[in-house]
């Protein structure tokens, strides 16, 4: 590669790599003094469109390998399924990426993988994980209840975005952010890519209305952040919740609204009792005995 001297267009009808499937694949190339660059990337995926570049560095002691891509409206369902064996998640789907590596392999490169990148997907389902069955199984183990009736493994929503940072591999976000009928969905972890395993954390709230998919049965959950581990393998990730913790917080939470309660008709029999003669001075005491 260091002795190439070139200069030219490849297209592309069609091509797999890594089992991901690509068409109209235009790339025009320059190559000198070990320098190879690949600019622009321009290709059809998935129903999508690719518009990236990329460079690799061969004069250097490790071959360095710098790649830019932006990956625009394609379908996340089977992009993923090709990628991992299996459907992760659906949707339609908008990634950017800057990320550098060191070496020729692509087991080698996604080891030394960094950089930064972006993702949103809009109008689609995660699979594998049923938010709302999970915590109403939750809620039945904790009240000595039966289990509810199993249901698809999905859940559905209206917005899925984040960032996320690559150190030798293993991806990092700490910004997820899910938006659902039924769930608001934050979440922070990382992704292992050379184990091609995940450590992730979700905190998900059950909306206000509750009414949405996987929402009903819900209404003690309202205002309650409940965390989600997912942990394992892609292949079989199995999300768990820790009952002891949920049992806690929705005890705490009766607590605190039955105590609220008591607060409001205390103050009412005051005031219905005294009426008028409360003067300001004397109300404002009472609301900061109420506040405490």
């Amino acid at each position: 590669l260091e002795k190439l001297d070139l200069q030219g267009t490849i297209e592309v009808g069609e091509i797999t790599v890594k089992n991901l499937k690509s068409t109209d694949i235009k790339l025009t190339i320059f190559g000198k003094d070990g320098k190879i660059k690949i600019d622009p990337i321009i290709a059809s995926l998935y129903q999508g469109s690719l518009d990236g570049a990329v460079e690799l560095d061969t004069a250097t002691k490790k071959p360095v390998i710098s790649i830019k891509k932006s990956l625009s409206s394609f379908m996340a369902g089977p992009f993923t399924a090709d990628l991992l064996g299996k459907e992760q998640v659906n949707g339609i789907a908008q990634f950017d990426i800057d990320m550098k590596s060191t070496g020729l392999t692509p087991d080698t490169i996604m080891r030394n993988l960094n950089g930064k990148g972006s993702f949103r997907f809009n109008d689609g389902a995660i699979a594998g994980i049923n938010l709302g069955l999970l915590l109403r199984k939750a809620i039945a183990k904790i009240n000595n209840q039966p289990a509810p009736a199993d249901e698809p493994l999905k859940t559905d929503f209206a917005l899925l975005e984040g960032s996320f940072i690559a150190k030798d591999g293993i991806i990092e976000n700490q910004d997820l952010g899910l938006m659902s009928p039924a769930f608001r969905v934050s979440g922070e972890g990382k992704a292992n890519l050379p184990e091609m395993s995940l450590d992730y954390l979700v905190i998900a709230a059950v909306a206000g209305t509750a009414e949405g998919q996987g929402g009903k049965g819900l209404d003690e959950l309202k205002d309650i952040p409940v965390p989600v581990r997912r942990k394992g393998p892609f292949s079989d990730i199995e999300p768990s919740i820790d009952t002891q913790k949920l049992y806690e917080m929705l005890a705490k939470s009766k607590v605190e609204k039955e105590t609220k309660k008591i607060e409001q008709k205390a103050k009412q029999k005051i005031e219905e009792k005294l009426g008028d003669k409360l003067d300001k001075k004397v109300t404002d005491k009472l609301k900061g005995l109420f506040g405490r």
